[in-house]
């Protein structure tokens, strides 16, 4: 037989044998590529599932927190309109002559600098040294005690909320 007969046999059976060891090398590479692959997408799946149930349960959780500032907020708007509701009506009643402060620590002036208190007008309550307040001082005191009441109104609801936080 002829050797370069034998030869060319030899190297095409060596180049077949690498094309194939080639190709399984390919197929196995690739094969492997896609169980990883595969592997990734249902990991990335799964962490996009919790992703999503996490994202829903603290929308449900912060949309119940909305909910209860919301009653806390009318709750707090409800006082305030009927604080200043109330203080209105006492201003309009001290205005029109109804409601009179007076100061029971205050001494009347005496006549002419006698140093002797005068004696309470008919109708009064009858205390001796009590003196009247103006209307306008009157109405200043109401006012300021609405506001008074109204920081007082704002105290409780900040601290509503607080609680109500401290809660969760």
């Amino acid at each position: 037989m002829n050797p370069y007969r034998i030869l060319s046999i030899i190297f095409i059976l060596l180049l077949s044998h690498g094309a194939t060891a080639y190709w399984q090398h390919t197929t196995g590479k690739t094969s492997e590529r896609v169980k990883w692959q595969g592997k990734q997408i249902e990991e990335l799946a799964q962490a996009n599932q919790m992703i999503a149930d996490l994202n829903n349960r603290f929308r449900a959780q912060e949309q119940k927190w909305n909910n209860e500032l919301n009653v806390l907020t009318t709750q707090y708007l409800k006082e305030k309109q009927n604080a200043q509701h109330k203080t209105d009506a006492l201003v309009a009643d001290a205005r029109a002559g109804y409601l009179v402060l007076w100061d029971a620590h205050a001494m009347q002036a005496g006549v002419c600098g006698s140093g002797e208190t005068t004696t309470p007008t008919p109708g009064s309550d009858g205390r001796e040294g009590s003196r009247l307040l103006s209307k306008d001082a009157t109405v200043f005191l109401l006012t300021e005690a609405g506001r008074c009441d109204e920081i007082a109104h704002q105290l409780k609801a900040a601290q509503s909320v607080i609680l109500a936080d401290r809660k969760r």
